[in-house]
């Protein structure tokens, strides 16, 4: 996945617009692996780094996988089902 600014991926994460997620970041709710980021431009790898929202897990490099798209779920139990 590589690196991304973090208002990008908790956009992507659903906790708002990006402009919305800056504030957050801004507001130093967000820790990078236990570090609190409080900067614009700030990157993250989610495939390798542990991201936090107010105390709460959002990323972490332990997890695999990814989340399906929409649609996605749907396709693949059509598919096992035939």
């Amino acid at each position: 996945m590589g690196e991304e600014r973090l208002q990008k991926i908790l956009a992507r994460a659903g906790f708002g617009s990006r402009r919305k997620c800056e504030e957050i970041v801004t507001a130093g709710r967000v820790k990078v692996n236990g570090e609190v980021v409080d900067e614009l431009g700030a990157k993250a790898d989610p495939a390798h780094d542990e991201i936090t929202l107010d105390g709460e897990l959002i990323y972490s490099k332990r997890a695999t996988g990814r989340f399906p798209e929409p649609g996605e779920v749907e396709k693949e139990v059509a598919k096992r089902a035939a």
